[in-house]
């Protein structure tokens, strides 16, 4: 937990800063450069930083998906409040010329796309190989997952990736025609994991731990096997992790 601490709370933050620093102005790249950062290479072991958090998180509960932040460069979240204190939204219009003939501005923005992108598929693929090691910790795992896939969704929505989408968009060096969740098909995600989640939520499970009348708790036992059946009817949801659950069970 310590070292998750440090790594989260201590390294990200600081590589992340460095890199925003570095792609602040040509003359910042340049002196960077002269003193032999490379800021690609900022870049690289902040992605590695991010990976490893994820990891180790993964291994610290295998119940407790990990929250998704999406990073907003400091200027479009200044442009996207001065907007909102106009009661408008933030346009192209609105980002100050200097910024948008900043190749290595825009580079930024490119990158912090595609790390939305990293994040986003990091979380979906979250847990996916783990053992359910309870009842309990199976249950909350798909309930957290939903909830933070939810709030991804209600991220995308935010004003800051629209105008980051924009602004890309502008420079050719972004071509998508729909929106974000959609391109990472988190409406039909949502639509599954909110089924199983449903499923996980109405499991006896505690009624049936809790009984110590065993006619009590067989009454149970077709509540159980309907709901393992309409389990095995979702796709997303394995053969093999129903085998297991049906273990720990």
């Amino acid at each position: 937990n310590t070292f998750h601490e440090c790594i989260k709370n201590g390294f990200m933050p600081l590589f992340n800063n460095l890199r925003g620093y570095l792609q602040g102005s040509k003359e910042k790249t340049e002196q960077a450069l002269k003193l032999q950062i490379d800021p690609a290479f900022v870049s690289s072991v902040y992605k590695k930083f991010t990976d490893l958090e994820m990891a180790i998180q993964q291994k610290v509960s295998s119940s407790e998906v990990p929250k998704v932040e999406l990073p907003f460069e400091k200027e479009i979240i200044e442009v996207c409040r001065k907007a909102k204190e106009r009661g408008d939204i933030p346009k192209l219009e609105d980002v100050p010329a200097d910024l948008l003939n900043n190749k290595d501005w825009i580079n930024t923005l490119s990158e912090n796309l595609n790390l939305w992108s990293h994040k986003i598929t990091s979380l979906e693929n979250f847990g996916n190989d783990n053992i359910i090691s309870s009842i309990k910790g199976e249950i909350s795992y798909w309930i957290s997952m939903y909830e933070n896939l939810q709030d991804v969704t209600n991220q995308l929505k935010h004003p800051e990736v629209q105008l980051t989408l924009e602004i890309l968009k502008s420079k050719k060096r972004y071509q998508g025609l729909t929106n974000l969740d959609v391109q990472f098909n988190l409406p039909e995600k949502l639509k599954t994991i909110d089924r199983v989640s449903k499923i996980m939520r109405n499991l006896p499970y505690n009624h049936m731990m809790l009984s110590s009348d065993h006619n009590e708790m067989a009454q149970e036992f077709p509540t159980l096997f309907a709901a393992i059946r309409n389990l095995a009817e979702i796709q997303q949801y394995p053969l093999t992790r129903i085998k297991n659950f049906l273990e720990v069970l």
